[in-house]
């Protein structure tokens, strides 16, 4: 802890401002302190990362949505962020559900809400949902989408639900977005 050291500074016409100085004052420290100091910046930079990877999933999750809801019809793509975002709310609310947290590719109902949407597949997978293959010797092969129990953390899941809830209730999302374009000089 610096110690702190107050100032009092003419301001204008009579009136006081009182300021606060730190400075460093020197002190001895044990090598179990100096190990912890050592271990602090690895985990900051740590940190640091995973929350920079979650805006660049979230910023791709945006770009996927604006997609969404420009390239089809406006019924088809608020179905769509509807579905999305059920599918993230029941996740969010049951994270350790397995029923909530697995998707079959060969439902008819996802299949004609979601996932005939181009990007839906894409959104899903920044999520963290993962194609898998179930079934046994003798039993047709079941495609799944599944989201690990480890990513199904509620903080991530309610930022993705509130992209999906801007998607779908706010008029201007995606309205003033760039185009992403490569430009040859």
């Amino acid at each position: 802890k610096l110690p702190v050291k107050s100032v009092s500074v003419r301001k204008g016409k009579g009136e006081r401002k009182s300021l606060d100085f730190f400075f460093q004052t020197t002190t001895t420290t044990t090598a179990k302190e100096n190990e912890s100091k050592n271990l602090t910046p690895f985990f900051l930079s740590f940190f640091l990362s995973l929350i920079q990877q979650q805006k660049q999933a979230l910023s791709k999750q945006r770009e996927i949505l604006v997609s969404i809801k420009k390239a089809g019809p406006e019924e088809k793509a608020k179905a769509c962020f509807e579905t999305l975002f059920k599918i993230v709310a029941n996740v969010g609310t049951n994270p350790t559900e397995p029923k909530f947290r697995r998707l079959r590719l060969g439902n008819a109902a996802l299949h004609a809400r979601v996932f005939s949407v181009p990007g839906a597949l894409d959104f899903l997978g920044l999520v963290g949902f993962a194609k898998e293959t179930t079934g046994e010797a003798g039993q047709e092969e079941e495609v799944l989408l599944v989201l690990p129990e480890e990513k199904a953390r509620p903080a991530d899941l309610q930022e993705v639900a509130s992209l999906l809830d801007s998607a779908m209730n706010n008029p201007m999302f995606g309205l003033f977005e760039k185009k992403s374009a490569l430009f040859f000089f």
